[in-house]
């Protein structure tokens, strides 16, 4: 009986395989962006904490500029108001900034609020 071919990963596919130039370098989020995570999410204290949350991210960003993960974070509660003032184009620039550094999720942010506007 022949065994059912196993499909490649997302990141080594031949169809996304061009990202990998983009990708490299790029963290995936610090340590400021984890604590974010925990403000965003409720996760330690099960209550969520936009304005804190909004903080670290701005903090991660900063101390490292290629942390796409928290700018996506910042453009989202941005976009939509949490623990900030809602400002769509700030977001975008955020969304921006991610995407110009290779994240297919900042590029998505970025035309989700196009087409919410």
């Amino acid at each position: 009986m022949a065994m059912a071919k196993t499909p490649s990963s997302p990141l080594t596919s031949p169809t996304t395989s061009y990202l990998q130039p983009q990708l490299q370098g790029r963290k995936i989020g610090g340590e400021h962006t984890q604590l974010g995570h925990d403000q965003y999410f409720g996760i330690s204290s099960n209550e969520q904490n936009y304005k804190a949350a909004y903080g670290l991210y701005k903090k991660a960003v900063l101390e490292d500029k290629k942390d796409v993960v928290a700018m996506v974070y910042l453009g989202k509660m941005l976009r939509e108001g949490k623990g900030v003032d809602k400002d769509v184009t700030k977001a975008m620039r955020w969304f921006d900034k991610a995407g110009n550094l290779g994240s297919m999720e900042g590029l998505y942010q970025h035309g989700l609020s196009l087409v919410r506007r």
